[in-house]
């Protein structure tokens, strides 16, 4: 079974044409040290419909770096800038420009407030947490145990100005990783909420740069991704 290795702002996935995941292992695949590696598995069908694993296998609801390297092999694969696929039931816009640049439009986020917390669906749940400093953060035995027990992603946030601001991110099912993409949209729209930011951002991560900007009521994110290399599955994986 072939094989494409992508990454986007640090968050990398394994992307594998299948029309059948069953005897797909992915925990075994997305292990560092004994397969493949990556933060998670993508599925494609001939339908262009698209599931999503995280590292520990897993169903991902929505994750839009790997939605972003999707959209870049998809456009190598079949030379063109505009695709729709499909998850979770939802129809995903991905358009890629000459700069090798990806965007998604992105499902409406929804935010619920509790307790001064921001917690944020975009198909997947966050918890988004403001600091005057996130390099202070830490990720420690609390917040590992909410993202397990309530599967969601936790990001420390800090607003450099209204154009700016710096994530750090802990992910159910994968642990810290480099970048969110869905994260990146749920920390922009719970800043856009509170007058904080305006309707175009760049999120910068430890993995590096993405934009996420606002346009006719709706919300997308913007970044470059890369193809590492190609390969193929032997038996047993």
């Amino acid at each position: 079974m072939d094989f494409y290795k992508l990454e986007a702002t640090g968050n990398d996935f394994v992307i594998i044409q299948s029309d059948n995941n069953e005897n797909i292992n992915v925990k075994k695949i997305c292990d560092r040290h004994f397969g493949i590696g990556g933060d998670g598995l993508i599925t494609i069908d001939q339908n262009k419909k698209v599931t999503i694993y995280n590292a520990d296998g897993s169903i991902a609801k929505m994750c839009g770096n790997g939605l972003r390297c999707l959209g870049y092999l998809l456009s190598k694969i079949y030379n063109k800038l505009d695709f729709d696929v499909f998850l979770a039931n939802e129809k995903i816009q991905l358009s890629i420009d000459y700069q090798s640049n990806v965007t998604v439009l992105m499902p409406q986020p929804i935010l619920l407030m509790k307790e001064n917390e921001y917690y944020v669906q975009v198909l997947n749940n966050h918890l988004v947490i403001l600091s005057k400093d996130i390099d202070c953060c830490v990720f420690d035995e609390y917040v590992k145990e909410k993202v397990e027990k309530e599967h969601l992603n936790v990001h420390f946030v800090q607003v450099l100005n209204r154009n700016n601001i710096k994530i750090k991110t802990y992910e159910y099912g994968v642990k810290e990783t480099l970048s969110c993409g869905s994260g990146a949209i749920a920390a922009f729209y719970t800043l856009l909420m509170l007058d904080k930011v305006d309707e175009q951002i760049n999120v910068i991560s430890l993995g590096g740069s993405v934009i996420c900007f606002f346009k006719n009521n709706q919300y997308y994110l913007k970044g470059k991704a890369n193809l590492i290399y190609k390969g193929v599955i032997i038996d047993g994986f």
